[in-house]
């Protein structure tokens, strides 16, 4: 838009000059209908004057002002959710209504973004001089990666030494419970080749108990944290709330891990094949690189911080323990997932062990199974299906409709996939079901590799069936008599009449 004097200017050219309305328009670059407009216009030739952007503010006086700093102290000193912090249409009505103070809000606006931006930069913060091996900080953030085709939020635990310049232990896990506290806590102190007198942490549910009543105070040390003092004879450092920079080292390096280690999205079948990516990118990291400040080799600094460091204590398990009873369905729920036991163990109360990665099962002291854990949310049930084989041959006519059943057809191989389709030939269904659940019980008491032999054989020389399958077992063992063999060709209801184990005297016996 042309100014006054541009106008002028342009008046004087027309009118004094002598220049045409089309030269005008070609020498300004404008339109010739926007030239006979200027031309034509009536000017006095009074300039209008720029707005002064440094003129006293008359509005915001120092009563305003400090009303504002007020409020906004007052938010910091109680540590306001950043959700709920006063906007500025609040405080633009909180002058008006409190202090009779008129203020437009653009001007509100630009009052609370100044002071705000002064207390961002109005603290000081001290330059902190680290004594390595002296403290570790531990510390976790949120990582998404895909296990067996599922998306899913894990926690990405890091230890950082202080002063080490990028000296970091991370590891996965799907929980953030006790467990996998004390699981990488123990790891981290191995990795690093001793224990840390200090350990530096936020104020973490698993280590704090705190209070809805008062959530700007700290709680007591749980039992939890009570128990990584004793054993390891440390020293547990808090930060102050919300004072997440008191930790800065961890803090980085949970953010480096994340970008460096797994960017994108980190794709496996198991959890643990992620974590052992991780662990040797911390090691390379280690030999390979330089102090970011110092430029001093990290392996060196490494050596200086594990001859500082105390002694190893004897390995403990961080778990958390309950009991549970045995349904009727042979499960076991625990965490709201369901795990098979043996059908000996219906109806009992079980000791129960919860680590970060499996779930172990005892009855008064003995091991009775071990479950790898389960988290993702398609995962309610860990069946085995050996758990279940005494109870599908007594109760053939069931077998086909049961989830343990359908579990087992899906994963058959082809070999014994061609069993049961000569059992079929040969039996109906639910005997040959019978047929097939017995075999893979045999399967389960010999060693694989006379089973695979033996399956082998009867698949080419024919006489599929149990009791044919077992009785070649028991003759491939040296220790069986002939006396047991005649035993077990009479006595074995299973073994076919026209069964002749004489066919198979020249097998090679394996040894026990």
């Amino acid at each position: 838009m042309y100014c006054m004097k541009d106008c002028l200017t342009i008046q004087d050219e027309i009118n004094n000059k002598g220049k045409s309305i089309s030269q005008v328009a070609r020498e300004h670059n404008l339109n010739r209908r926007t030239v006979r407009k200027i031309a034509s216009a009536k000017l006095d030739g009074t300039e209008v004057r720029k707005r002064n952007t440094n003129r006293q503010k008359t509005v915001l006086t120092d009563e305003a002002i400090n009303f504002v700093w007020e409020i906004l102290k007052s938010e910091k000193a109680l540590h306001v959710h950043k959700k709920q912090l006063h906007t500025a249409k609040v405080i633009q009505r909180r002058l008006k209504e409190e202090k009779n103070i008129f203020i437009s809000g653009r001007s509100v606006r630009r009052l609370v973004h100044e002071l705000r931006d002064e207390f961002k930069h109005s603290q000081s913060y001290l330059d902190i001089d680290h004594v390595l091996g002296e403290a570790i900080q531990i510390d976790w953030g949120y990582v998404d990666v895909v296990i067996n085709g599922e998306r899913i939020k894990a926690y990405l635990f890091v230890a950082s030494i202080p002063g080490g310049g990028g000296i970091n232990y991370a590891r996965i896990y799907l929980t953030k419970s006790q467990e996998a506290w004390g699981d990488f806590i123990e790891r981290a102190y191995m990795f690093f080749g001793g224990i840390f007198p200090i350990l530096r942490v936020d104020n973490d549910s698993v280590l704090i108990s705190h209070s809805h009543s008062q959530k700007n105070k700290r709680g007591e040390e749980t039992i939890f944290c009570k128990t990584l003092k004793s054993h390891y004879g440390i020293e547990v450092s808090f930060c102050n709330i919300r004072k997440g920079n008191e930790k800065g080292n961890v803090e980085n390096g949970v953010g480096y891990t994340r970008r460096n280690y797994l960017s994108g999205l980190p794709t496996s079948t198991d959890l643990n094949s992620i974590n052992v990516y991780i662990e040797n990118r911390c090691l390379e990291q280690i030999a390979n690189e330089k102090h970011y400040e110092t430029g001093e080799r990290l392996a060196d600094l490494f050596d200086i911080v594990k001859k500082a460091l105390k002694p190893l204590k004897e390995r403990r398990e961080w778990c958390q323990h309950s009991n549970v009873r045995v349904n009727s369905r042979q499960y076991a729920v625990v965490l709201q997932k369901h795990y098979s036991i043996p059908e000996t163990w219906t109806g009992k109360w079980l000791d129960v062990k919860i680590f970060s990665d499996e779930v172990r099962f005892y009855h008064k002291g003995e091991h009775v199974f071990t479950h790898t854990r389960l988290y993702l949310k398609k995962d309610r049930y860990s069946i085995l299906s050996q758990h279940y084989y005494k109870q599908l041959i007594r109760k053939k006519h069931g077998i086909k409709h049961s989830k343990v059943f359908k579990q087992i057809l899906s994963q058959l191989g082809h070999p014994l996939q061609e069993i049961r389709n000569r059992l079929l030939n040969r039996y109906d269904e639910d005997t040959a079901n019978q047929e097939l659940v017995k075999i893979l019980d045999l399967q389960e008491k010999h060693p694989q590799n006379e089973f695979n032999k033996v399956i082998d054989l009867v698949l080419d020389q024919g006489g599929v069936s149990a009791g044919n399958i077992e009785a070649i077992l028991l003759y491939q063992r040296e220790e069986t008599s002939q006396v047991d063999i005649e035993r077990i060709s009479v006595d074995s209801p299973d073994i076919e009449n026209d069964f002749d184990l004489n066919q198979y005297s020249e097998i090679e016996k394996e040894p026990i």
